[in-house]
Order: structure tokens, then sequence, then C-alpha cells
């Protein structure tokens, strides 16, 4: 009787018992920490001399729409720890956009993936008149849809950054009005840290004019002329509730 060859039996078990394919766990996503979905968008018109109001989410979303709502949550993949801000907006593309036909109405949203601890260090100072806060981001995604987002933390997360030069930092700009129970803010991200006008990126589209040319270059974040032409506005308890997450961690 012939005898198999060592390396053919030992390949044997293999073949009877085949491996399974076996994916990594995906990151997990809470439900959401807190919510900002309404806030008044205040704007000067210079022409009138006259500040205009409106809501977040405006009717027309082909003519500039701001968010939706602000959204956190928490994200632990591989024994780490992250907070999500997602910005939610209204949006829509069309058939035929030569001449707007066929228009599906959608939401997107982006997203801005923090390490908890930097989040909750740098939120502290919240409770300053006036002044601006700048977080390292660990990275973030534009227009991105929902059911995605496991996938897109996944990749994040297990792509290794270089150095700093390849982060962004999201700015939040805010005034405290105590007396009257409001906070203003505006928040944008900031691709290098330095006050550079050019540098700044809003991710709501009536900031269009913030970045040709009303924006000074060498602008101090911590006065009241960020605030001269446009901001957000909520109360002042709402607006804290939502950004300081020390008390919902």
């Amino acid at each position: 009787m012939k005898r198999l060859p060592i390396f053919v039996m030992l390949l044997i078990p293999i073949a009877l018992f085949p491996q399974e394919r076996i994916n990594a766990p995906l990151p997990v996503i809470s439900n959401p920490i807190t919510e900002l979905s309404f806030a008044k968008r205040w704007m000067y018109d210079s022409s009138t001399e006259r500040w205009n109001v409106q809501n977040n989410s405006v009717v027309d979303i082909t003519d500039g729409v701001d968010f939706v709502k602000y959204e956190f949550r928490k994200v632990e993949y591989k024994d780490k720890k992250f907070i999500v801000f997602l910005v939610y907006y209204k949006n829509v593309y069309w058939d035929y956009p030569e001449i707007y036909v066929g228009a599906h109405h959608v939401i997107t949203l982006n997203y801005f993936l923090i390490d908890e601890d930097e989040y909750l260090n740098k939120i502290s100072t919240l409770t300053d008149s006036i002044g601006s806060i700048q977080i390292r981001l660990f990275s973030k995604g534009i227009n991105v849809d929902s059911k995605y987002l496991q996938k897109m933390f996944a990749a994040d997360i297990n792509y290794t950054k270089n150095s700093d030069s390849e982060c962004n930092y999201l700015l939040i700009l805010h005034r405290n009005i105590e007396s009257k129970n409001r906070m203003q803010f505006l928040i944008f991200t900031q691709g290098d840290f330095n006050n550079s006008a050019n540098l700044f990126h809003s991710y709501g589209r009536c900031l269009y004019f913030y970045l040709h040319g009303a924006l000074p270059i060498n602008i101090d974040l911590n006065t009241d002329s960020i605030f001269n032409q446009f901001y957000y506005e909520t109360t002042l308890s709402n607006f804290l509730n939502v950004f300081n997450l020390s008390h919902n961690l």
C-alpha cells in the first residue's frame, strides 16, 4: 500500500475543514448624546444697515442651506474612544441639472471625528464670555451617507497619520451674552493652526462671503469683530447642554 507524502497528509484537515471568512468588527456608534436642531441665523445687510434673521432650516433648499441639526455621538473601536460631531444638511440633486428637472431631496451629513479626551479638555473653556476653541480633528468626512459611517470610521482609525501637518482643527467661535441667556456662535474647520482667512472652510453654504474677502486676514478670533456680519444664535443653556459633553459621557 502506498503511503501519501507527509505534506499531502497535512493538507487533508484543511481541505476537510475550510476556514471561514471572518470580518473584523466595525466601530460601535452610540445613539445621539446631545442634539441641536434649531438656531437662529443672523446676517447683516449693509445695503439696508439692518440685521435679518432666519431659522437654520430654510424652505428653499436650492438657494443655500444651513444645517438641519448638529449631533454628538460616541464612537468606540479597538479600545479607543472618540466623539463624533455630525452636521446634517438638506441637499438636492437633479436628474437633469442643466434645466433643474427631476429633483431628489436628501439629507446628507458631514462628520468630524475627535479623540474623546481631546474634545473634553478643549470644550471646558466654553464658559468664557467670548473666545475661540480649537479642537484637533482625528478625521473628517464631507457629504456622507449615514449608512457608511461605520466603515468610514474604521478606515479613518486604521490609517496612521504621519504628522500634525495632515490634521485639521474644528474651530468654535462663541460669544456668551449672559445677561440675555444667549450664545452666538460660528463653526469652521481650520486647515492650519493660524488665522489666515483662506484656510477657513465653512460647512454652511451661506458663509460663502467669508471665504471671499469678508473675513479679514489677521482678524482676532477673540474679539467681537468676528460677529459683525453673521452668526448663529441659541440660548446659552441650550448651547452648553449640547456642546459640553462632560456630564453625558
